[in-house]
């Protein structure tokens, strides 16, 4: 249950990255006899290229955060778990148990996927946007 609100405080935290005014789709359209839309004016033109990229800057920032979400965690499993000897080591420095015998802490895995899985955001959500430019 806590990766569920990690999750939604995740969206909630990059919703401002893509923030753009959103605006509704054009309303007045008129069709010419040969059935292709005619726009009323370069402003509906241009609020409905914006509708457009909105919508596909949503479905990018969807599809980096739900790849984010796949990698990171075994990424991060496997991070934490590399750190082991370095959190032996550093256990008599902090005076506290770092890791055990079977690895990390509990704590450990989550701070480590607390900066994986964001950082891989940042990393897909940048790739996404620079495929897209170059199409």
């Amino acid at each position: 249950m806590q990766w569920v609100a990690g999750a939604w405080l995740l969206l909630l935290a990059f919703k401002a990255f893509n923030r753009r005014d959103r605006r509704d789709p054009p309303q007045s359209t008129q069709r010419d006899k040969s059935g292709i839309d005619c726009e009323i004016g370069a402003a509906d033109a241009e609020k409905h290229l914006q509708y457009l990229a909105n919508k596909v800057n949503i479905k990018r920032t969807a599809l980096a955060i739900i790849a984010a979400v796949l990698v990171g965690f075994p990424a991060g499993w496997i991070f934490a778990m590399a750190l082991t000897p370095l959190l032996w080591r550093l256990e008599p420095v902090f005076h506290m148990e770092l890791a055990g015998h079977s690895g990390p802490s509990d704590w450990i895995f989550y701070l480590v996927w607390a900066f994986v899985i964001p950082g891989l955001f940042f990393v897909f959500r940048q790739r996404l946007s620079r495929r897209a430019d170059k199409l």
